[in-house]
């Protein structure tokens, strides 16, 4: 399920200059390890795929876009097969009860941490520094500077990512944020197997 589109800012286009936001999608897949059902349409992959899963049996993907691609038709999504295949779950309901919804905009925010990788416990010596009312000054959804996962920070995430929180009907562990890496590797620890890491 498509969950949302994100037009970047140019310092955030780590893929390339002429890669100018990212698609997210999310689907619900116990046997996702498994090749897909003989006589389904077989996809076709988009040449800026990454695709990891999350260690349980969501997938999630993030598709790079060109100019071109996010500013022009429409496609529909195809058809699916008649039924759901054992394992698989079409959580879209779902998404739709508890999922934020609507326009999607990119609102500058004074931030000590812009530009810089996230640490969980930052030291004397360390560029990143705590903001002890972050929740009160800032908000869950936000592409770099301090992270806002009540459960840590992530490890290994550049200073080029993008924090989402229910966004467009995204979940993760209940209530958890994902930090998806516009630079590494776009879940990092959080996948125990990259499906398809991509190409920079």
């Amino acid at each position: 399920m498509h969950c949302f589109t994100l037009w970047l800012p140019e310092q955030y286009r780590r893929r390339g200059p002429d890669l100018h936001a990212v698609s997210v999608f999310q689907w619900n897949d116990e046997l996702y390890f498994k090749d897909p059902l003989p006589g389904l349409a077989q996809p076709v992959r988009h040449p800026q795929l990454q695709l990891a899963d999350d260690g349980v049996d969501h997938l999630f993907a993030m598709v790079w876009l060109t100019h071109d691609e996010l500013n022009g038709d429409r496609t529909d999504r195809p058809a699916a097969a008649a039924d759901l295949a054992d394992g698989e779950r079409d959580i879209a309901a779902v998404m739709q009860r508890y999922g934020r919804f609507g326009g999607l905009w990119l609102l500058p925010r004074e931030d000590p941490n812009a530009g810089v990788a996230p640490v969980a416990y930052p030291g004397d010596g360390d560029a990143y520094v705590d903001v002890p009312d972050l929740y009160d000054r800032f908000h869950d959804e936000h592409l770099g500077g301090t992270a806002m996962s009540a459960n840590g920070i992530r490890d290994g995430v550049s200073p080029w990512y993008l924090e989402v929180n229910r966004l467009g009907g995204l979940s993760h562990g209940g209530d958890e944020d994902l930090a998806l890496d516009l630079e590494g590797e776009f879940l990092g620890g959080l996948s125990s197997h990259v499906r398809i890491a991509g190409t920079a």
